[in-house]
């Protein structure tokens, strides 16, 4: 596949800069002669050092608007409109999803084209929304939690981007005190001759300076946790530790126990079997602890067992609601008010990273303050101290 850059002449003479995606000029014309006279057509660079995809912003447009246009339209026809009236990444996007339709149902095509433009819970929430019956509800469910997450980060963004220069500013202060200032004061002819000792301070300086190397070892651990659960073959094992950290599981499965069960509710809501439903579900649940506890699930309903109790991502709690709930409509509605539950918890716990992060990368800043004033202040202070006596 290559993208071709195109100008096309419509019908009352304005023109058009599109980019199409095809696998020969010849297809690329093909789909340009539907818009218009075609002006000029180039082949894009295929040099390209990773793809951005859309943007949070382009998705939510893009799905709130295709959405709206399939309420009315076939998919094919709501696209073709989208590309005419769109440009860059969406463009892009309907182009993709045009083709594939030829050979897959829309939400089997949104899930190929996959990421950038498309994170997998975006998918999966499409994906269940279709099962359920109507694709247009789904597209628009996905661009209401596609929202809602934007709007999660964009509230907390801001306090954990002050909290991570603070630490690094400070980080960079404590380096300079510890291994450029303190050993050109310690080698000073000046505080030598006035019989100045600034050893005393080396201890806080060095457990500032180690303390912040631990957080900083956790910060990369944890990062690392959260890299190795997309891994297929070791997302169970970082899971289970992820499991065992009260904060970091929020901030980290929240997210997924609120799309996973969210996705489970609507389809049960519509009338599908709760075996049907986890089957349907857990194939759209990514890798990892939670899929695994939906399989088990399933084996559990086979063999006559209660399914919830193999659900060991939710709390003994939300386990026990589960169970107590005995016909499709009492499960449906406990879902739903357990994933409206796990979307708060997230909310909560990205909230309190974000401050977490805020008050240390502050307090470290303030050490470092405190370092330099020591390092340059004091021996000043007790060199003219002991000039006077």
């Amino acid at each position: 596949m290559a993208f071709y850059k195109i100008v096309v002449k419509r019908q009352d003479g304005k023109k058009d800069n599109f980019e199409i995606e095809a696998e020969t000029q010849k297809q690329a014309e093909y789909e340009a002669l539907r818009k218009g006279m075609i002006v000029s057509i180039k082949k894009k660079s295929d040099f390209q050092l990773w793809e951005t995809g859309m943007s949070p912003a382009e998705r939510n447009t893009f799905l709130y608007t295709l959405a709206t246009l399939t309420g009315a339209l076939s998919m094919n026809d709501a696209l073709f409109i989208m590309q005419q009236n769109f440009s860059g990444n969406i463009q892009k996007v309907c182009a993709k999803l045009s083709r594939l339709l030829a050979t897959n149902e829309p939400q089997d095509a949104i899930e190929k084209i996959g990421q950038p433009n498309f994170p997998p819970p975006v998918i999966a929430m499409i994906k269940a929304g279709a099962s359920a019956g109507s694709l247009p509800d789904a597209l628009r469910e996905a661009a209401d939690f596609e929202q809602e997450m934007t709007t999660i980060k964009k509230e907390s963004g801001k306090g954990m981007y002050q909290a991570i220069g603070a630490f690094i500013l400070s980080a960079i202060i404590i380096f300079i005190v510890m291994f450029k200032v303190m050993p050109w004061m310690m080698e000073s002819p000046l505080l030598s001759a006035m019989n100045v000792d600034i050893s005393w301070l080396d201890p806080f300086g060095n457990a500032a300076l180690y303390s912040m190397l631990v957080l900083f070892s956790l910060f990369s651990f944890f990062t690392l946790l959260s890299i190795f659960r997309n891994i297929p073959a070791i997302s169970n094992s970082a899971d289970s530790l992820i499991i065992k950290v009260p904060i970091y599981k929020d901030l980290v499965l929240s997210k997924m126990n609120y799309v996973t069960i969210y996705q489970l509710s609507r389809l049960i809501e519509k009338g599908i079997p709760l075996k049907v439903a986890l089957s349907k579900t857990t194939e759209n649940t990514q890798a990892g602890k939670l899929k695994s506890n939906l399989q088990a699930a399933i084996n559990n309903l086979n063999e006559g067992k209660e399914w919830s109790d193999a659900m060991e991502t939710f709390s003994p709690m939300d386990r026990a609601g589960l169970r107590a709930s005995t016909d499709a409509t009492k499960i449906s509605r406990t879902l739903k008010d357990l994933s409206l539950q796990y979307k708060n918890t997230y909310q909560r716990a990205v909230g309190r990273v974000a401050t977490t992060l805020f008050f240390i990368g502050m307090f470290y800043l303030g050490v470092a303050a405190l370092l330099l004033f020591a390092y340059t202040t004091i021996p000043v202070l007790d060199g003219l101290g002991n000039g006077l006596q």
